[in-house]
């Protein structure tokens, strides 16, 4: 791998919430790498920091969020450096975002096609008539049916898996290099959810983009991603191709998120896995392994340190301090 080969790469990123209680630390030092054309998915419980990751690596954080540190380097520029101005530039024409809830991302005052067409206008495109074909041409890539008719329609006049397609089209309407998925099946139903992901996974082939897709569903991910990151308390805890990540899962709470998963294999009496305890508060400062109170392995060393993403072979890194051990004992 070098460095030609990376698209999007995130250094030690922490990115907090001020708020009247305290400082909640959201991300809490997470770096990787995204390489160009491949489709990564973040995994992780709600309130685990992936959102929030995406909208860093986007420098798109609203108060009371602030970004206290690290780096987000695209092509070599650090995101983090740049104005709002000069990142309106990039968001949309080099990299976007597909949000988890259409109804709220797209804006009800205004018909599907004008929403597509701005894309274009922001861009310096003045000619009506190529705004047009440029956002029917988009409309009929992500499969919406009469896409002349429905471009004149609003979002409420939408099915949910239609309004999802016409986010889709918003965000890749100008054939960015990068593109964050947000849960962008939460809401629709079994059926309809894999034909938005197959849709996506096709584009995202024949744009040659790459794809960053978030989601707590590792079924979803074990499905459509060729390396998996697993957050947990605002850091990266686990990172391994998806293969691997499912057959030799090593971290307890990685271990713990499969152990859950219902199988058709499975015989009706089975117990699935359930995990004791609760998430750490972000609002204190950790300074030992997050995972540590609720780990059946956990011992007195878990609770004086944060362990490192050690390598245990094939690409495969986990945040656990046993793997440290094991290393001495060699």
């Amino acid at each position: 791998m070098t460095e030609k080969d990376i698209c999007l790469s995130v250094k030690n990123l922490r990115t907090s919430f001020f708020t009247d209680r305290g400082e909640i630390h959201a991300v809490r030092g997470v770096s990787f790498d995204v390489m160009k054309g491949e489709m990564l998915g973040i995994v992780g419980e709600s309130g685990c920091g992936k959102s929030v990751t995406a909208f860093s690596a986007l420098n798109q954080v609203k108060h009371p969020g602030r970004i206290v540190g690290g780096e987000v380097l695209f092509h070599g520029v650090d995101l983090l450096k740049l104005s709002q101005d000069e990142m309106r530039k990039l968001r949309g024409s080099k990299m976007s975002m597909i949000f988890q809830e259409p109804l709220t991302a797209l804006n009800p005052a205004f018909s599907i096609g004008w929403q597509i067409g701005e894309s274009y206008r922001l861009r310096g495109e003045k000619n009506k008539k190529v705004i047009e074909e440029k956002t029917i041409d988009m409309l009929r890539k992500v499969k919406l049916p009469e896409p002349e008719l429905r471009m004149k329609e609003f979002p409420y006049q939408f099915s949910g898996g239609m309004r999802q397609r016409a986010l889709i089209a918003l965000a890749l309407a100008c054939t960015p290099e990068l593109v964050f998925a947000d849960e962008p099946t939460t809401a629709l139903d079994v059926t309809v959810q894999a034909e938005i992901l197959d849709l996506l996974q096709n584009l995202q082939k024949e744009m040659g983009m790459s794809v960053v897709l978030i989601s707590h569903n590792l079924n979803l991910i074990g499905e459509r991603c060729k390396r998996v990151l697993v957050f947990y308390a605002g850091k990266i805890i686990e990172e391994a191709p998806t293969e691997e990540l499912f057959k030799n899962p090593s971290h307890p709470y990685t271990q713990g998120l499969l152990g859950s998963l219902l199988s058709i294999h499975q015989g009706e009496d089975v117990q699935l896995h359930t995990m004791p305890g609760e998430v750490p508060n972000l609002l204190e400062d950790i300074d030992h392994c997050s995972f540590a109170p609720r780990c059946p392995y956990a011992t007195e060393e878990c609770y004086k340190k944060q362990p490192e993403l050690y390598n245990l072979g094939g690409n495969h890194y986990c945040s656990c301090l046993r793997y440290k051990r094991e290393e001495v004992k060699q």
